[in-house]
């Protein structure tokens, strides 16, 4: 693993502009990895502050990181592994706090009409909850760290 070194003009919130999109044009261009900072231990990485979804017979269990500026609620469901969790389908049902939810699973906000729920990836690359036009941590009332549950109920 390498750490970047950072520089100087580099701002605290905008690591991927500053830091990270010129690293990767670096390495796109063949610069060697290590010239672009110094090697870190893998041992000295931290564990993410969440648990890895589960799982359990036709559902995947796991919980809300966070909701974003607009409202979305934000699952521990990588994008990446809806297939292997058999979540690749288009409609889910959500178990999040006292609700049940048979959602459309889309690409893009405006596939579902103004004011309803989507399940979508989001550009993080996690699977979110949202509301067209909405506010999904308003309208079902579930705070990050809650449970969620999800299973695909369409073809």
């Amino acid at each position: 693993m390498v750490v970047l070194n950072e520089p100087d003009s580099s701002a605290p919130t905008f690591h991927a502009r500053d830091v990270l999109a010129p690293a990767a044009a670096a390495l796109a261009c063949g610069v060697a990895p290590e010239s672009l900072g110094a090697s870190a231990d893998p041992d000295s990485l931290v564990e993410a502050p969440f648990g890895e979804p589960v799982r359990e017979g036709d559902y995947v269990s796991g919980e809300v990181l966070e909701a974003d500026r607009f409202g979305s609620l934000r699952f521990n469901i990588p994008g990446s592994d809806l297939g292997s969790l058999g979540l690749d389908s288009d409609r889910l049902e959500i178990e999040l706090g006292h609700n049940t939810l048979s959602v459309p699973f889309r690409t893009t906000f405006c596939e579902v009409p103004s004011g309803e729920p989507i399940a979508l990836v989001d550009a993080s690359g996690w699977l979110t909850l949202a509301v067209n036009m909405g506010s999904a941590i308003e309208r079902y009332g579930v705070v990050p760290g809650a449970g969620v549950r999800v299973r695909s109920i369409g073809g």
